[in-house]
This record gives C-alpha cells, structure tokens and sequence, in this order.
C-alpha cells in the first residue's frame, strides 16, 4: 500500500498536470487524497515544497546505474552525453515545460538549490559530478573533448548553459526542442 506522502505527492502532482500548478489549492489535494490540512503539512510544509520534493524524485538516478547505462558505449564523448542525458533531460521531459517553470519560480524564492544543484555545488549529487568529471578528463586525454579548458570549467559552462536553456523551454511553454538544443549546446562546450 502506497504510503500517505507519496499518495498526496502522486496525486498533487496528477493535478498540477491537468490543471496547472497555480490553480490547484491545498484543500483541493486534501479532498482528492482523503486527507485532512493537517495530514498534508505532517508531511509538506506547502504546495512549493510538495513540487520541489517531486522534482527531486525524478532527479535520484544513482551513478552506479548511470555507468551500467553508458558502459557498452564505446566514445567517452557519447558516454558523457548520455550520463547528461539520462541524468537531467530526461528528468526535465518528465515534469514537463509548465511545471519546471514552477519549480524553478519556487527554487529561486524559498531555495535557490537549483543553481547549486546545475553548478555541481550540491553535495547530493557529488558522485554524479565526480563520473562526468571523470569522463570529461578521460576524453581530454584521447581527443575527443577539447582541452583548452579544466574540465571543471567546461562542466561548469555546460551546466548553466543548461539551467538557461531549461529556464527559456520552460516560460515559452516547451515550444521548441529541448533535447535539440542541449545536444547544440553539448557539442558547442565539449566538441574539440
């Protein structure tokens, strides 16, 4: 049986989806969950809170998995591109263009752990941090990812390069290709 915060986080987040983010009130999930206000705030301080919990849900893809995903993928420069890939884009296509915006609303106003977390400062993330560096020095050395630069700065360009490019998908309603234009991007920074 599915837990009580994950029931209220499951269904909020259904809500969110179909009516937006903005439009649906606290007493609203309380009534589709079958909660009580005080039930959710045992479990979420707010909406805000409930939605970057979601967010992060979506983002726990440990760095064992990562390497069993990127390991049969013979350049080190794909190999990067996919643990970006399946780490963050995929995350971002999931909670879609009009409730990234919220999240990043959100972040910006109570947090500000989405910058850190897009600029490899979140310790949560470290070991995922630690494999892309890896693979970034790991491709210097055989010339498939330019080297005129560390490979902490070239991580630390793409990633808010990232962040900008999320924040742009995300207020113009996800009207272009994302996945596009973070490959663009990709080959921009670590092409040689």
């Amino acid at each position: 049986m599915e837990c009580m915060k994950e029931k209220i986080l499951n269904q909020a987040i259904k809500m969110f989806k179909e009516k937006d983010f903005g439009k649906v009130s606290i007493d609203e999930i309380c009534d589709e969950c079958g909660v009580t206000k005080g039930s959710f705030y045992h479990h979420y301080k707010s909406k805000n809170d409930l939605l970057i919990s979601y967010y992060n849900t979506l983002i726990k893809k440990d760095t064992y998995t990562i390497m069993n995903e990127i390991i049969t993928i013979d350049s080190t420069y794909e190999q990067l591109w996919k643990a970006i890939e399946l780490y963050f884009i995929e995350s971002m296509l999931e909670i879609g263009p009009n409730l990234f915006k919220n999240v990043i609303i959100t972040d910006i106003l109570e947090r500000n752990e989405l910058i850190h977390l897009y600029m490899g400062s979140n310790e949560r993330l470290k070991e995922y941090f630690e494999l892309l560096i890896k693979l970034i020095v790991k491709g210097q050395h055989n010339g498939e990812i330019r080297n005129s630069f560390s490979s902490d700065e070239l991580l630390s360009s793409y990633f808010a390069g990232v962040l900008g490019i999320f924040v742009k998908w995300s207020s113009s309603g996800g009207t272009f290709d994302e996945k596009a234009e973070l490959r663009k991007l990709f080959e921009i920074i670590f092409k040689p």
